[in-house]
């Protein structure tokens, strides 16, 4: 299912006056309820927050049992503490649909939001009755969307709807999306993407693991947050000061030597490891990223045997340590966690646009998600010569595309 809720917001041409901290709730729940299915078309979106006519619900629901909310919690009183609102739900791995007993897998889904941050999206194992009620978390902080400071987090400030233009995303079998979206409001700010894919599901071991482990569930999240994303061949947020972009990779648990029990990977926005960029005599084992390394670019068309040309729909690896393999020390991870992401492929640098519909050659349909910058075309950019860094100049946008079906 593919999704796109548009606010009512006068920022944006609207009805609605959105500039109310109490309105997170209604916002939040809307979403809560579209996820877990309680909402099938937008005619049950509240009107005080979202336009009806411009937003979109399309595509086949997930599989029954996949996203639930047993044992988990959210806020939704008009009390003291409703400045700070937060919703939980849980999404099995899809291994759950071939064993349902062995393979009773999961991790909850955690979004707080206050009066600091818009969004503080998190997966974790389990979690309690509050706003940071969210236990073996990743990122392990619920200070912001990726860790940053109150000043530098590109999701700070803007934390009522009435600066927030949409939210749009994926709910199916194998992968969760939320986008929010704010650069319709501001090119100062960023579009901030949380994703949650599943690996693929190995029966012998994975019911192994999840006999020894309780929290065993082989599932990634990933979070991009970007500047200009919808503009081709425009550089990104280069900020060291002001208001950042930043990636984020990672795993609730990781198994391998020295992390029998499972070891959960460092985080760092401003860093390159989740992205990929290492020297092979260096060991970044707490850091974890995909293959192909998120900051190689991918041109847009390849060649096609009849002459023509068409995308690529690259799958994606899990990586769970960057650099030289350390095999004296630190946490070598077993070759078991880098497993295909499912429901989640890279297409070409800069083709398609966030939202836009696009089919393969047997007729299957995906939805595009443009989620960072990488590379430039511009030799006087330091991010065509120095290929990837926190503060360069890159200027293409990376597309991501996922399933529109349930399943």
């Amino acid at each position: 299912m593919y999704f796109k809720l548009v606010t009512d917001s006068t920022t944006f041409g609207g009805s609605q006056n959105l500039n109310y901290a109490s309105y997170r709730r209604y916002f939040w729940e809307d979403v809560y309820n579209l996820i877990l299915g309680n909402i099938t078309a937008t005619s049950g979106l509240s009107t005080t927050i979202f336009n009806r006519g411009a937003s979109t619900i399309t595509g086949s629901r997930p599989s029954t049992g996949i996203y639930h909310a047993t044992g988990a919690n959210r806020n939704t009183t008009s009390s003291a503490t409703s400045d700070d609102y937060f919703i939980q739900f849980f999404k099995r791995h899809h291994g759950y649909l071939q064993d349902n007993t062995n393979a009773d897998m999961q991790r909850m889904v955690h979004i707080r939001s206050d009066g600091n941050y818009s969004w503080t999206p998190r997966m974790g194992t389990d979690g309690s009755n509050s706003s940071t009620g969210i236990n073996n978390d990743f990122p392990n902080s619920l200070n912001g969307f990726l860790d940053g400071s109150s000043t530098y987090d590109p999701a700070s400030a803007l934390f009522t709807p009435q600066y927030w233009h949409s939210i749009e995303g994926i709910v199916n079998d194998k992968v969760l999306v939320l986008r929010l979206n704010i650069s319709q409001y501001s090119s100062s700010y960023s579009d901030m993407t949380f994703i949650m894919a599943d690996q693929e599901y190995q029966s012998n071991y994975d019911t192994a693991q999840r006999a020894t482990h309780q929290y065993h569930c082989p599932t990634v999240a990933i979070y991009h947050a970007e500047m200009d994303l919808e503009n081709n061949n425009t550089v990104g947020s280069t900020s060291t000061t002001g208001r950042r972009a930043g990636n984020l990779i990672g795993k609730v648990q990781s198994f391998g030597k020295n992390a029998i029990n499972g070891a959960n990977p460092s985080d760092s926005y401003s860093s390159s490891y989740h992205m990929g960029q290492y020297t092979t005599n260096t060991s970044y084992d707490s850091y974890q990223s995909l293959l192909p390394p998120p900051w190689y670019e991918i041109h847009g068309t390849s060649p096609l045997a009849d002459g023509n040309k068409g995308f690529i729909m690259q799958p994606l690896l899990h990586v769970p340590h960057i650099g030289m393999v350390n095999t004296n020390g630190g946490d070598h991870k077993d070759y078991k966690e880098f497993g295909r992401l499912m429901g989640i492929w890279r297409t070409g640098d800069d083709t398609f646009y966030t939202g836009e519909r696009v089919t393969d050659g047997d007729g299957n349909a995906y939805r595009a998600f443009r989620v960072y910058k990488t590379g430039s075309p511009t030799t006087g950019d330091t991010g065509y010569t120095y290929q990837w860094g926190y503060s360069l100049e890159h200027s293409r946008s990376a597309v991501y595309l996922f399933p529109e079906g349930g399943t």
